[in-house]
């Protein structure tokens, strides 16, 4: 692996981590608390707090574990720089999501080839991933594209509302929410002093925004990380549809960028584009 791939592969996986290892800790019940209310802001905290609530249940109403089966189609675009040596890769790939009560129950995936546009023989071609660093999709990808809602509300969990405020998506009137989760929040009132006054490595948010009756139209999360010469940020939209009542992503947009001191630099851009998403009989069904 060349040295500049390792950059963004390395941050990606330390960003990755981080994440797990607080989702885990809010999963084993050492949920992170919230921060108390002054005297006499407790009304404003509670209003700022209704718009996640009604924002979650509608998600809770959304998520769905009835079979699904998702075909996607991905590109994936890689650009590294290190002294005197620039590298570009693309790769174009589908896979296919079996969706049901265990959550992704199977994921098939595979590549095809480099081309933008790639012909009939060129698709016949599949290339079989060969290792963990080769997929095209992870699981926890998977997951997301199939039960978006389901993910969303994880990360809802004792959130904080950073803003409400009129905003626009794809031409249409819309409110956006920006949320800070739980799982990132300082423990403590010394902790929140001091994260104000030396912000920590590591920054999440998250941006929703809503249609006029207040269903999800699309999700941004924003992630990054500084600490030293190691550097990396992650940007993630996942543009949101609803079939059979309930919510897919109908496009999801990501890029990585990393940096290790100031030669070796990386990005990393992903874009998946739904191809179909419809119900299946349960295996075991008769």
């Amino acid at each position: 692996m060349h040295r500049s791939t390792r950059v963004t592969w390395t941050a990606g996986r330390l960003l990755a981590g981080l994440l797990f290892v607080a989702a885990t800790a809010r999963a084993e019940g050492n949920a992170i608390p919230q921060a108390s209310s002054q005297p006499g802001s407790q009304p404003s905290a509670q209003a700022r707090a209704e718009p996640l609530a009604e924002l979650g249940s509608r998600l809770a109403a959304w998520s769905s574990d009835a079979p699904l089966r998702v075909e996607v189609e991905v590109e994936q675009k890689h650009r590294g720089s290190a002294p005197l040596h620039l590298r570009r890769t693309k790769q174009i790939g589908d896979a296919v999501i079996e969706w049901g009560p265990r959550g992704v129950e199977s994921l098939e995936q595979w590549w095809f080839g480099a081309g933008a546009r790639l012909s009939i023989w060129e698709r016949a071609q599949r290339r079989p991933v060969i290792g963990e660093d080769d997929r095209v999709l992870s699981d926890q990808e998977a997951a997301e594209l199939a039960d978006p809602a389901g993910s969303l509300g994880v990360l809802l969990e004792g959130a904080t509302l950073l803003a409400d405020e009129p905003s626009t998506w794809e031409g249409r009137a819309a409110r956006r929410l920006t949320i800070q989760p739980a799982m990132l929040a300082p423990r403590n009132a010394k902790g929140r002093e001091r994260e104000r006054e030396e912000p920590g490595p590591l920054e999440l948010r998250l941006a929703v925004w809503l249609d006029e009756v207040g269903e999800p139209l699309a999700v941004e999360r924003s992630v990054d990380f500084a600490a030293g010469p190691l550097a990396a940020q992650q940007r993630q939209t996942l543009v949101l549809a609803q079939v059979d009542g309930r919510l897919v992503v109908s496009e999801m947009r990501e890029t990585w960028t990393g940096q290790a001191v100031a030669l070796l630099r990386g990005q990393d851009d992903k874009r998946v584009v739904l191809r179909s998403a419809k119900g299946r009989v349960a295996r075991g069904a008769g």
